[in-house]
């Protein structure tokens, strides 16, 4: 009896660790089967009026033009929620290197003293027309093994980490701005 316990403690502690591994090695974050970067930042003494004003900002500075991607706007929940467009530069084969476009949404949520941020519905195309199409869930499951992806598991492993690299870029872009000192005229 004594080892049918022990044994099932360790099938539960091993199906326990499985579950938290990164299996692809890049550190996606992947919520619910998609990929959604999130960050929930404390900023003590800072109000939801300035943060929020620091978050418009932000939009304003980051995209040529804010007007096309701020999709809706509530100054009064101090919620933003745009769709843009970034560049992630992927290294191709023969040191070719290709800009694809990573279509997205961004929010920015604002309390009294801290913000989230969260970055979900990303799809890759690449540039001229975008014959390519791909999503970071299509080239996590190509790596895995699971799914279909237009790009081989090397590719797809190039692309995942240029689009985590500008993933990242831009959330500590989004901290800088909502840390910095807001002007009252």
């Amino acid at each position: 009896m004594k080892r049918i316990l022990i044994f099932v403690l360790i099938l539960i502690s091993s199906g326990a660790a499985f579950a938290q591994k990164d299996t692809t090695g890049l550190n996606i974050p992947v919520k619910d089967g998609n990929v959604v970067y999130e960050q929930v930042v404390d900023i003590p003494g800072k109000s939801k009026a300035d943060l929020y004003k620091n978050a418009k900002q932000w939009f304003v500075d980051y995209f040529k033009n804010s007007r096309d991607v701020i999709q809706s706007e509530d100054k009064d929940d101090g919620k933003i929620v745009g769709k843009g467009m970034l560049p992630v530069l992927f290294n191709g084969a023969m040191g070719t290197q290709v800009i694809y476009n990573d279509k997205l949404s961004i929010q920015i949520d604002c309390k009294e003293g801290k913000y989230r941020v969260r970055i979900y519905e990303q799809l890759l195309s690449s540039p001229g027309g975008g014959q390519v199409t791909t999503t970071p869930e299509e080239l996590i499951a190509k790596l895995m093994g699971t799914g279909w992806s237009p790009f081989n598991a090397k590719q797809a492993r190039r692309m995942l980490e240029s689009m985590n690299s500008e993933m990242l870029s831009t959330l500590a872009s989004v901290s800088r701005a909502m840390s910095a000192k807001t002007d009252d005229f």
